[in-house]
């Protein structure tokens, strides 16, 4: 799966951008607020429905145009299917084949992508949603009936937060309900982080002085009880909070790299390579599961990491087989990136120069 052809209009200060990539290394250049990360981003937004970089859509219009569009065409099992995001002020406008659709997971669905920035770290620094977001994205990709049994549990979590609040005497019928989605939630989680796992590990063993790395899955309640048990055993301490404090809601992952928390034994620069490493390690579960690879997105790649190992970086990037959009400063493409066979773009004030290609 690859995206062939991306024509983004009136995003941040992309004006008018025409970009037709290759379907593997794609490298994208240019001097800091060029316009190489509202590139991503349109990417982004094609394949998700959503901003990595703001929660509000229309900051993202160019200023003084009245909406931003993005089309996108997505060589699939399907053929070649055209995708358009356009943002007006009052509303997002999705399509796909022509026809409109109401929730952006369809479009997480037909093109699965992920985005690696400086930020990635907070995988590891950050609080346990960062970790929990990353786990179901796996999910999500891998377990159709996964987003089904969420969808579920989140309703019936909402109804009991209701009934602690109000003092209605429902909690049987909501405890029953949770714990029946969170046991599939907590099932599908399991067995996918499994495979991460090992797939993690052998990517990791290329690199050099890092050690053993784990990643323990915490499935947010006493891992000997059943989660209706458990809420029964809580529920007073719940009324007082006002809230169900416990369930695959609070699930987290502790990642340790020889023994120790990986957040203090490694520098910086280690935490973003494992950070995205483990990212890599969802492109290959998905495409060694699904039979179908995720589009990848890394910007600002050079940040953190020294030439030896930003080249490494780009040589792993490689062996994904997937398609891949990588940003960096003008100076450092030929460095880092050396003889490898990539298609290059340079970004100049919001514009698109087509360059030479690699090898």
């Amino acid at each position: 799966m690859s995206l062939t052809r991306l024509l983004v209009r009136d995003l941040r200060n992309l004006s008018e951008v025409d970009l037709a990539p290759n379907g593997h290394l794609n490298i994208i250049q240019g001097e800091n607020g060029s316009g190489k990360s509202s590139l991503l981003e349109a990417i982004h937004l094609l394949s998700t429905g959503k901003s990595q970089r703001t929660h509000t859509l229309n900051h993202a219009i160019r200023e003084g145009a009245s909406a931003f569009q993005i089309n996108g065409w997505i060589a699939c099992d399907r053929g070649l299917v055209p995708v358009v995001h356009r943002r007006e002020p009052s509303q997002s406008i999705l399509r796909i084949a022509g026809k409109s659709v109401s929730a952006a997971s369809e479009l997480a669905r037909l093109m699965p992508s992920i985005s690696i920035s400086p930020e990635t770290v907070d995988l590891i620094y950050g609080s346990p949603g960062n970790r929990r977001r990353f786990l179901d994205w796996g999910v999500f990709h891998v377990e159709p009936i996964f987003h089904v049994a969420w969808i579920r549990y989140q309703r019936a979590l909402a109804q009991r937060n209701q009934a602690l609040k109000s003092g209605h005497h429902t909690f049987t019928v909501w405890e029953r309900e949770l714990s029946e989605a969170s046991g599939l939630i907590d099932q599908f989680r399991r067995h996918y982080i499994d495979g991460l796992c090992r797939t993690v590990a052998h990517l990791l063993s290329d690199w050099t002085d890092y050690g053993e790395l784990r990643i323990d899955y915490r499935r947010g309640w006493d891992d000997d009880a059943a989660l209706e048990a458990h809420l029964e055993r809580t529920r007073s301490r719940d009324k007082r909070l006002g809230f169900t404090r416990d369930g695959p809601h609070r699930a987290d992952l502790n990642i340790t790299v020889a023994g120790s928390p990986a957040a203090t034994r490694l520098s910086r620069g280690q935490v973003k390579i494992v950070t995205s490493l483990l990212w890599f390690a969802q492109v290959v579960q998905i495409s060694s599961i699904q039979g179908r690879w995720p589009v990848l997105m890394i910007d600002d790649l050079v940040a953190e990491l020294d030439p030896v190992q930003a080249r490494q970086y780009v040589a792993c990037v490689e062996t994904l087989g997937c398609q891949a959009f990588i940003t960096m400063p003008t100076p450092d493409v030929e460095t880092v990136v050396g003889d490898k066979d990539y298609e290059l773009f340079h970004v100049k004030q919001g514009k698109i120069i087509p360059g030479k290609t690699g090898k």
